[in-house]
C-alpha cells in the first residue's frame, strides 16, 4: 500500500540546500571541507555569539547552494506534488532575529524556484510541523530526532558531521529513503546514513 502523493515534505536550508559551513569557515581562516562536528562556531574557534552576531545581511544572502542542492529538488519534485514541498528552517538560536529571517527569505526569492518562494517557514521549532503525513529532510540529528518523536518521519541527509559513512551517492540515498516512506503506509519512520528505524502510527 502506497502513501498518497500528497503528503507534506519539509526540508532544511544549511546543510541541505544551503552552504552556510564553508564560507563561514573559510572566513575565520579554517578549511572549507566539512567538519566532523555539527557545531559550526567549534570548529572556526570562536564561541556561538561571536559567530552569529558578526554574520551580516549581506553574507547569509550571499551564501551559496550546497553542490546537491539543484539535484535534492528534482528529486523531491518528482516524488512529490512541487505543492505540497515546503522550506522549514531554523536558524540556531536566531532563528527570530529581523536580520536573519529578512536575509533568508531574500536568500528563497534568490535561488529558489516557483513554487518554493511562497512556501517557506522559518521560525524556531521544526517539531510543529509534524504528523503522520510529513517527512523532514534536515541534516541535523537532534531535528529529525525531535520530528520523529512527535510523530512525523524524518530523513536525516548523510554529512560528514552527523554519520560515519557520510561520502556516498546522496541522491541514491534520498532516492531510496523517500520510495521506504511513501510505500510505507501506516508506519513512520526515521531514516539516517546507517540506520531505519520505524513504528506504527497510533490512530
Amino acid at each position: 500500500m502506497r502513501r498518497d502523493l500528497c503528503q507534506r515534505l519539509f526540508i532544511d536550508m544549511d546543510g541541505v540546500l544551503v552552504d552556510f559551513n564553508g564560507p563561514v569557515l573559510r572566513k575565520y581562516g579554517k578549511s572549507p571541507e566539512p567538519p566532523e562536528m555539527w557545531t559550526i562556531y567549534e570548529a572556526c574557534g570562536v564561541d556561538r555569539n561571536t559567530l552569529f552576531n558578526d554574520m551580516s545581511y549581506d553574507e547569509w544572502l550571499g551564501l551559496p547552494k550546497t553542490p546537491e542542492c539543484d539535484q535534492i529538488l528534482e528529486i523531491c519534485t518528482r516524488a512529490f506534488d512541487p505543492r505540497n514541498i515546503f522550506i522549514l528552517s531554523s536558524p540556531l538560536f536566531h532563528a527570530c532575529d529581523p536580520k536573519v529571517l529578512a536575509a533568508k527569505h531574500e536568500w528563497i526569492w534568490t535561488h529558489m524556484p516557483e513554487p518554493f518562494r511562497h512556501q517557506s517557514f522559518i521560525g524556531v521549532s521544526k517539531f510543529g510541523a509534524a504528523h503522520p503525513n510529513s517527512v523532514l529532510l534536515d541534516d541535523h540529528s537532534r531535528q529529525t530526532t525531535e520530528f520523529f518523536s512527535e510523530g512525523g518521519s524524518a530523513l536525516l541527509l548523510p554529512r560528514k558531521w552527523n554519520t560515519p559513512n557520510w561520502d556516498r551517492d546522496l541522491g541514491n540515498w534520498l532516492e531510496t529513503s523517500l520510495d521506504i516512506w511513501r510505500q510505507g503506509a501506516g508506519h513512520t519512520y526515521h531514516i539516517t546514513g546507517h540506520s531505519c528505524d520505524k513504528k506504527a502510527i497510533e490512530v
